[in-house]
């Protein structure tokens, strides 16, 4: 077999379903059933089936992502494949950043993710949209993240070194996140992510409108007795 020389460009971050950092994530474990025909598979959406049971697409609750392909056999032994054999024991992440492959092209990061409740593929409608449509449903808390490789690389590198603190005595990582020189590009765009989510939740304020007869000075006089009532109360 010849050595291979070159890489798709659109699988340098990962195959679908690998995590795209070492950020804090969470993931739980079920098993994984197909959908009709449908084979679960990596990077696709899982519903719940059952108490412990994970369906590729569906129309029952959210679970996640089927997540971290190194950790589970697929199907076709040295083949590529994302697909899992059907009853295989799988982690399916609800909170982390993971990539994916959507359908189409999705060009805007204010589109919301939904996804195919047959296969499972993620793919993006509009911001503001109130319907995904037959066949389709909306992934809940998810937003797709797009970055500029070459105006963005230090925080590219920041995101990916950015990892917990390592208790060697009791060979476990702890909840807090390593201080180093990755932790504070990281640090920064998570508290940005924070406050932007904030900010688009913030109701636009209405605008001030004098009554007639009454000048602004008298509006700022009886604001400051309000607020001297409301000091004294």
């Amino acid at each position: 077999m010849p050595f291979q020389k070159q890489i798709n460009k659109t699988l340098a971050l990962g195959v679908p379903g690998s995590y795209y950092d070492t950020t804090p994530r969470r993931a739980t474990s079920y098993v994984a059933v197909a959908n009709g025909a449908v084979l679960p598979a990596f990077g696709c959406v899982a519903t719940k089936s059952a108490e412990g049971v994970a369906k590729i697409g569906g129309t029952g609750a959210f679970l996640g992502v089927f997540a971290d392909p190194k950790s589970t056999p697929l199907i076709g032994g040295l083949e590529p494949s994302l697909s899992i054999k059907s009853g295989t024991e799988v982690g399916v992440c609800y909170f982390g950043h993971i990539v994916v492959k959507t359908a189409a092209a999705v060009t805007a990061d204010s589109s919301l993710p939904i996804y195919n409740t047959t296969t499972g593929e993620i793919s993006a409608v509009a911001a503001g949209t109130a319907s995904t449509g037959e066949g389709y449903a909306f992934i809940p808390n998810a937003r797709f993240a797009f970055f500029d490789a070459d105006k963005t690389q230090d925080l590219l590198e920041c995101l990916r070194n950015y990892q917990r603190k390592y208790d060697a005595n009791k060979m476990i990582f702890s909840k807090e996140p390593l201080h180093n020189w990755a932790s504070h590009g990281a640090d920064a765009f998570r508290y940005m992510a924070q406050g932007y989510s904030r900010y688009l939740a913030k109701p636009v304020p209405q605008q001030i409108t004098r009554p007639e007869g009454i000048t602004f000075n008298d509006m700022r006089k009886h604001l400051r007795r309000r607020i001297t009532s409301i000091e004294h109360y």
